[in-house]
C-alpha cells in the first residue's frame, strides 16, 4: 500500500455521489503554483513559457495566508505546493509552510532540489511528503536537459544528503519520495536511478514517462521500461510509464483545486494548453467559494473534452474509471461489506 494507489479515489465516494446528483463537494485538496519562476528550463515543461525569473507576478504573503483561510473554511484538508515553478523559490516560503501547518491542515512539496540546502529543515519538521525531481544522475545530461541557472546536480545531490539526514535525527515521519520522468536521454538511467534510491534513506521512487514532446519514449521503449520496473526486486519502485487513456467522462476533478501563482483557479493541473476552457475564475475578483460554486465551474466540467485530456497521462484517468465502474455500473456492490 502506498499513496499512489489509485484506489484511494474511494474515499471519495460521498462526494462522487454528490456530483453525479448535480451538486459541488468541497476539494479536499488544493494544488498551489507558490510562483512561475524557475531556475531551470526543462525542454518538456508545460510551464516553460512562464519560467524565467523576470516573472514576478505572485500572491503576496498575506494574500497566500487569506486564500489559505478560505480553503480550509470550505474544507480543504491538505495542500500540495509545486508548479508552475520550482516553489521553494517563493520569497517567503517557510512562513507560508509555517502557516499552513498552524491551521493544522497537511502540506505536501514537490520540488526540483535546488534549494534544499536551505529549507530541509523547514520542510521535514511540517511536510506530509517531500517529493524532489531527479531526472539523471550524470552531471552532462543534467545540464543539457535541464539547462540550470545558479545551481548544478550536485547541490541537488548534497541536498537529497541534508533532508534524509535530518529526517532522521529528528525522528520525522516526513515521507521522502524522488519522481523520475523518462524520456529518451535517460532510459538508460533506470538501474542506476533505483540503485542511488536503494542505497538512500528515500521511501520510494516513482517514474512518469514524457509525453507530448519529441523526447517522448516510443511504444517499444515505454514497454520496455515498464517491464523492467514492474519485475525489479527493488521494494522502493512505483510508477507507470505507459500511455493512458480517459475512458470516462472526467467528472471527478471537484475532489480537488488548482490555484496559481496569478490567483487563477483551475479545474486540473494539465489547463496549460487549454486555458480558456479550464480557467473558472481568479481569487482576486472572487471569494474562493464564489469561483468554486459558480456555474461557471459546473460548465467547464461539462464541456471537458477527453481527447485533450489524453495529451498526458493524468491520476485522475484511473480515478474516473474506477468511480464509474463503482457507482455507475456498482462493479463493487458498494453497500455490502
Amino acid at each position: 500500500m502506498n499513496q499512489f494507489n489509485s484506489n484511494k479515489i474511494l474515499s471519495y465516494y460521498e462526494d462522487a455521489l454528490t456530483i453525479k446528483k448535480g451538486g459541488m463537494p468541497a476539494p479536499r485538496m488544493a494544488l498551489i503554483y507558490p510562483t512561475y519562476k524557475c531556475n531551470c528550463a526543462c525542454e518538456h515543461c508545460l510551464c516553460k513559457e512562464m519560467n524565467n525569473n523576470t516573472n514576478t507576478i505572485e500572491l503576496s504573503i498575506l494574500e497566500f495566508k487569506q486564500l489559505i483561510v478560505q480553503l480550509k473554511n470550505i474544507g480543504v484538508k491538505a495542500i500540495e505546493f509545486c508548479g508552475g515553478g520550482e516553489p521553494l523559490l517563493y520569497p517567503n516560503i517557510e512562513n507560508l509552510i509555517r502557516f499552513i501547518r498552524s491551521q493544522n491542515m497537511e502540506l505536501g512539496v514537490l520540488t526540483n532540489g535546488s534549494t534544499l540546502g536551505v529549507h530541509y529543515k523547514t520542510l521535514i519538521d511540517n511536510a506530509t511528503y517531500i517529493r524532489v525531481s531527479i531526472d539523471t544522475l550524470s552531471d552532462s545530461t543534467y545540464e543539457s536537459t535541464k539547462h540550470p541557472r545558479g545551481h548544478n546536480l550536485s547541490n541537488i545531490l548534497r541536498g537529497l544528503l541534508m533532508l534524509t539526514k535530518y529526517k532522521k535525527s529528528t525522528d520525522s515521519k516526513c515521507s521522502l519520495g524522488l519522481k523520475t520522468t523518462l524520456s529518451r536521454h535517460n532510459i538508460n538511467e533506470i538501474k542506476d536511478l533505483i540503485k542511488y534510491t536503494d542505497n538512500s534513506e528515500f521511501d520510494y521512487i516513482q517514474f512518469k514517462s514524457v509525453r507530448s514532446d519529441e523526447s517522448e519514449l516510443t511504444f517499444a521503449q515505454k514497454s520496455e521500461a515498464q517491464d523492467h520496473l514492474d519485475y525489479s526486486l527493488s521494494k522502493k519502485v512505483i510508477g507507470n510509464v505507459l500511455t493512458s487513456k480517459l475512458t470516462v467522462s472526467c467528472s471527478m476533478s471537484p475532489v480537488h483545486t488548482v490555484i496559481d501563482s496569478y490567483g487563477d483557479v483551475y479545474l486540473c493541473c494539465y489547463f496549460q494548453y487549454r486555458k480558456k476552457s479550464h480557467k473558472i475564475g481568479n481569487i482576486h475578483e472572487n471569494t474562493f467559494s464564489e469561483i468554486w460554486h459558480s456555474s461557471k465551474h459546473k460548465n467547464a466540467i461539462k464541456n471537458i473534452k477527453k481527447k485533450e485530456c489524453d495529451k498526458y497521462d493524468c491520476r485522475f484517468h484511473h480515478y474516473n474509471e474506477i468511480m464509474h465502474k463503482v457507482i455507475i455500473e456498482n462493479k463493487m456492490h458498494i453497500n455490502f461489506i
